[in-house]
């Protein structure tokens, strides 16, 4: 099924909502999976190499969040540079002092609200 929010068609998304009980509880798994193995490579190993490369952090944060946000292009355009914005933003909450768990959680939860609110709160509104 397809669903829209404020226009923004997501049907690549929405294939990934689950349609029962069984399947919710492999998007759970599959949201803690990827919550937990992107943040720890984009906001941890990808861009400390890059740092140990060209001593630049701010050319590490961007660099990874470019990649990761190519890595949502099934999303399209829209979804590459929302996903790139929350990269860039969870860079800037790590070099604020805090913990990759506090990312990751986030991480969780924005998925968690992509696939099981959104779609229930835009099938729910008219038009």
């Amino acid at each position: 099924m397809r669903f829209t929010l404020h226009g923004y068609a997501t049907e690549a998304v929405s294939t990934l909502r689950p349609r029962d009980g069984t399947e919710s509880v492999y998007v759970i798994a599959l949201i803690i999976n990827a919550a937990i193995s992107e943040e720890i490579m984009f906001r941890g190993a990808f861009p400390s190499l890059l740092f140990h490369i060209n001593h630049n952090a701010m050319f590490a944060i961007i660099a990874s969040a470019i990649v990761f946000g190519c890595m949502h292009w099934y999303q399209g355009a829209r979804g590459v540079l929302s996903t790139f914005c929350l990269a860039v933003i969870f860079s800037l909450i790590l070099g604020g002092g805090f913990s990759l768990y506090l990312v990751i959680a986030l991480y969780f939860v924005l998925n968690m609200f992509a696939l099981f609110v959104l779609p229930k709160r835009s099938l729910a509104e008219p038009g």
